[in-house]
């Protein structure tokens, strides 16, 4: 009759299924002898309640598992009266009871130790592979099924639903660190950073924080990919393969998600490639679009967009000002020295109207950039960009125009504000020169642009 019951305590020791064994037999000999001694006092009646109750007790037996025979016995004492039955019975409930929390605590014991490997195994690991097997572990452990039955302890049985629930919380922790391995052994230690931190965010930890700390200093110390790609950026024809190589390289890291820093890296330097290209087959020329990428928009990558974005103005500069056609930058000249180079030029060769033109792209280089970037240092940048009024060279070539069209009074006028204005490109020697010949051969214009020019002061 207990022969179900008995086979399912295979994995207790030969001694413990010899005490369930007794204890069951002791147990079904007592009941049946409390029956048989009614039958004999109470007649054919007693008879029936007695077989109805041995048969109870067979079916309590044959139950799947110590929890649920313990539990089909719930109640089983009001049905017996011997003294000799109902202490049969309660040391039979106490060898289950002793059983189960013996069961549960080996439970309990094996999922925290299940916790210790997955902890150990994940920080040894080399590779992402090696954690399939510790996920497997972990999604068993997940479908572990805690039967409640009315006579279990409940103290107990948290105690193993808690561990299995910390066993089942540590997947997304290995799935993390998973990810981490693959970006590091990729060559992107800014992605295993960004993992390796959010891990650290996890309530509970379930690595500690100086485990992952240190994780961070060896990623930290190791070139990234992008560093690799950003290297071979030198000259404008990089560009092209670089952006192939920056358009490869998000879509190999969308799996850690979008990086916006590379986005807008990656965008800038298409912007300026498709510059180049508009230079390359004589497009008409923006400089002030071309001024006005922002260079700061990826906060990565920033010397190298600068390079590139000044290698393009040498090319571009000299023909937007339209400086002789042989013109070209120097080997290693800034933007800022190519100007002021350009000025210096043009003065010498007195072509006054070039000098404005490059006046005027310093105006937007500045207008249009970052100061500290483009003007390393101030020789040739206008002292005030931002100032609407007319610059001493503009009222020179202004004047000259004024002498061509015969209004000399302004021309007059125009000349003296010119030098007034302190314009290191306004050729002062030739407005002296210009100014004697309006007084000779112009006295009273030369005299209305005087009282003009006096008034302003």
């Amino acid at each position: 009759m207990a022969a179900v019951f008995f086979g399912l305590l295979l994995s207790a020791p030969a001694s413990d299924s010899d005490i369930y064994k007794k204890a069951a037999n002791t147990l079904v000999a007592a009941v049946k002898a409390e029956a048989k001694e009614k039958e004999k006092t109470n007649g054919a009646e007693m008879k029936r309640s007695g077989r109805s109750i041995v048969t109870q007790l067979e079916y309590a037996l044959s139950r799947e598992s110590p929890d649920q025979v313990e539990d089909s016995l719930y109640g089983f004492s009001t049905y017996i009266t011997f003294e000799k039955s109902q202490h049969a019975l309660a040391d039979f409930k106490a060898i289950i009871r002793h059983e189960r929390e013996a069961r549960h605590n080996a439970d309990i014991d094996t999922f925290e130790k299940l916790l210790t490997d997955i902890r150990e195994i994940m920080i040894a690991a080399k590779s992402p592979a090696e954690l399939d097997p510790v996920l497997a572990r972990i999604d068993k452990a997940a479908n572990f099924v805690v039967h409640r039955y009315s006579s279990i302890n409940d103290i107990l049985l948290d105690k193993l639903e808690h561990a299995i629930t910390q066993v089942r919380s540590t997947r997304q922790s290995v799935t993390t660190w998973q990810n981490y391995l693959q970006a590091s052994l990729a060559g992107n230690p800014g992605a295993a950073i960004h993992l390796l931190e959010s891990l650290a965010l996890l309530q509970p930890a379930f690595i500690a924080p100086s485990v992952i700390q240190e994780r961070i200093t060896i990623e930290q110390s190791h070139p990234s990919k992008l560093d690799r790609i950003l290297a071979g950026l030198n000259t404008l024809d990089d560009i092209g393969p670089s952006i192939e190589t920056l358009q490869s390289y998000v879509k190999a890291e969308s799996n850690y998600g979008s990086d916006d820093r590379v986005l807008n890296l990656l965008g800038t330097l298409i912007q300026i490639e498709a510059s180049y290209h508009e230079f390359q087959v004589g497009m008409p020329l923006n400089l002030s679009k071309l001024a006005s990428l922002d260079t700061n928009t990826s906060s990565i990558g920033i010397p190298r967009i600068i390079q590139m974005k000044s290698n393009l103005l040498l090319l571009v500069i000299p023909v937007y000002v339209k400086a002789p056609i042989a013109t070209k930058a120097s080997p290693k000249e800034t933007v800022t020295a190519l100007l002021a180079r350009l000025i210096d030029e043009a003065k010498e060769r007195k072509d006054y109207s070039l000098c404005e033109r490059i006046r005027q792209a310093q105006a937007l280089l500045v207008r249009d950039n970052d100061s500290h970037i483009m003007w390393s240092d101030k020789r040739g940048a206008p002292d005030n960009p931002s100032d609407a009024g007319p610059t001493g060279l503009q009222y020179y070539l202004g004047a000259q125009q004024e002498i061509l069209a015969g209004q000399f009074m302004l021309a007059v006028f125009s000349l003296h504000k010119a030098v007034r204005s302190g314009d290191e490109c306004v050729p002062v020697g030739d407005v002296g020169w210009q100014l004697g010949e309006l007084k000779k051969n112009h006295p009273d214009d030369y005299q209305q642009g005087i009282d003009k020019f006096m008034k302003l002061k």
